[in-house]
């Protein structure tokens, strides 16, 4: 299982953005528009399935560190 990640475009900082799947499910996911709460410049910002990544890693360290 792994997180969705998005670039916020005004810090360059990538964030989860709340859904986790696994990379089979993600392929299914179709590329509509969502929003996501970015933690680090605090407005939301819309993003495709062409914008995410699939992270099986999780959230990465900068935002673990951010949340800390």
């Amino acid at each position: 299982m792994g997180v969705l990640l998005i670039r916020c475009p005004i810090a360059g900082r990538e964030f989860p953005t709340g859904i986790e799947t696994d990379r089979d499910s993600f392929e299914l996911i179709p590329d509509t528009l969502a929003q996501s709460q970015c933690p680090f410049c605090g407005t939301r910002h819309w993003w495709s399935k062409r914008d995410a990544r699939l992270s099986e890693l999780g959230a990465p360290a900068e935002m673990i560190a951010a949340e800390g």
